[in-house]
């Protein structure tokens, strides 16, 4: 870390040279704390995530793995935003956020309460509890900052399982009312019938 002199005031300005991820790996989304650069800093990314620069509150470039220089060519959305020149070098403040691009299995979910299901067999009706694990990956590291978390400090699989609990319960209760009221399928039928419940569920909350 070195400090450059800010042009407005004199105040001497704290500039990082090196970032790089240091959160934990179960993170999905982790932001680095540094948020003063210059554009000789280096952006640091490993082969299991990829990186979104933020500068004013724009999504800037995203960066994959490798070393990469915050040089205003690199990013050019800095033509119009650094106005503090010194010895060279350009100041700027933002936001650096790592997107975790590893497959994250075995994610646990499940209904929070029990929900009701009409046996077509026996002609009854069940309160049952459903739970399952899901597996996820990041493929639109962009869309899926901007749509779904935000430029939050952090967002790990817990904070993704509550966003999707409700949508995920829905599709499958209605998945598994279909399953068993098109097919007479009882419900004390289902364990022999898994992978064709698991392959319709599968196709229902993919859609």
């Amino acid at each position: 870390m070195k400090y450059l002199r800010s042009l407005q005031g004199g105040i001497r300005v704290p500039i990082f040279s090196v970032i790089k991820f240091e959160g934990s790996p179960d993170q999905l989304i982790w932001k680095s704390p540094i948020e003063n650069f210059n554009t000789t800093s280096q952006l640091i990314v490993d082969e299991t995530h990829e990186a979104l620069l933020v500068v004013n509150g724009n999504a800037a470039d995203l960066f994959g793995p490798g070393s990469h220089t915050l040089s205003v060519p690199n990013i050019p959305i800095l033509k119009s935003i650094v106005s503090i020149l010194t010895g060279g070098e350009i100041p700027f403040p933002c936001k650096v956020f790592y997107i975790n691009k590893v497959h994250q299995m075995e994610l646990l979910w499940g209904t929070q309460g029990p929900i009701a299901l009409e046996d077509p067999l026996y002609d009854i009706f069940l309160h049952v509890m459903l739970r399952g694990a899901m597996s996820v990956s990041v493929e639109d590291s962009r869309k899926f900052m901007l749509k779904l978390v935000g430029f939050r400090q952090s967002f790990d699989a817990t904070t993704l399982i509550s966003k999707f609990r409700g949508i995920i319960s829905s599709h499958v209760k209605d998945c598994i009312s279909k399953i068993m009221i098109n097919g007479k399928l009882s419900y004390f039928m289902m364990n022999a019938n898994l992978m064709e419940v698991w392959s319709a569920m599968l196709s229902s909350t993919s859609q």
